[in-house]
């Protein structure tokens, strides 16, 4: 089964379609990690090796739960606020299971007043939704960035920012984001660190959490799922982050 879905899989990326392969392992009722296997085994027969799909093109996957009225504008909006959030380094080292929910979640907030003040949970129940934990936490950061950048605009200064009131400054942190980051992020060190690096110090220590020391077991069986934290210990080290900021810097 999971060698058909990976078949599936290589023929929908050839085709240009954007699949999750959470969704495609679902539908093929197999585990993420045997899809994985599978997808590995048939790039090793086929010498060819099949691209995933960008966060911008599984938007409108996340996005199936939505009335039909309304995923236009939402999806419109979640590819916009990809570009802050990228700023803000916050898409580093997240699943697109629990981040693309998430980001829709916000988009919908945002674009209505009478949004703003309703629950992850509750959006879930009116949609028949299960509420993702992961979720939920991706959620609370977001808010947290969107709060830090919305208290960089003139205008709302001196406003007790909530994460209901600042999503409706969303389309004031799309407009000016790049400003709004470097403005909310801790001064360049004198020493030759960039803008890059403040901006990543400042928001990706905000996000850290502290991290509980497990017990290992080396003959325990693997796990499937990892937490944000975990992934955090292990991406962007200080070379990385040097890399990433001469990677920008050339691209202008």
């Amino acid at each position: 089964v999971s060698l058909a879905a990976a078949c599936c899989y290589k023929v929908l990326r050839e085709e240009g379609r954007a699949v999750s392969l959470h969704c495609l392992a679902s539908e093929a009722q197999c585990t993420g990690s045997q899809l994985r296997c599978a997808l590995r085994l048939l790039s090793q027969g086929t010498g060819e090796r099949s691209e995933g799909p960008s966060l911008r093109d599984l938007v409108p996957e996340a996005a199936q739960m939505l009335r039909p009225e309304e995923r236009e504008a939402v999806v419109s909006r979640a590819r916009a606020l990809l570009v802050p959030l990228a700023r803000c380094w916050f898409l580093e080292g997240r699943t697109p299971r629990c981040l693309l929910p998430a980001l829709v979640f916000v988009a919908w907030r945002s674009l209505d007043p009478l949004h703003a003040h309703v629950p992850y949970l509750e959006f879930c129940r009116q949609r028949s939704m299960k509420a993702n934990a992961g979720t939920c936490r991706i959620i609370t950061a977001l808010n947290k960035v969107l709060v830090r950048l919305a208290s960089q605009i003139p205008w709302a200064c001196g406003t007790r920012l909530t994460a209901n009131k600042a999503a409706s400054y969303v389309p004031d942190i799309l407009r000016y984001s790049a400003s709004l980051t470097l403005d909310a992020s801790a001064p360049a060190d004198a020493a030759g660190q960039g803008p890059t690096v403040a901006v990543f110090q400042t928001f990706r220590g905000d996000l850290k959490r502290p991290q509980e020391q497990q017990p290992r077991s080396p003959e325990g069986p693997l796990r499937e799922d990892f937490s944000d934290s975990e992934i955090e210990a292990y991406i962007r080290g200080e070379d990385e982050v040097a890399a990433r900021q001469n990677f920008l810097r050339a691209r202008g």
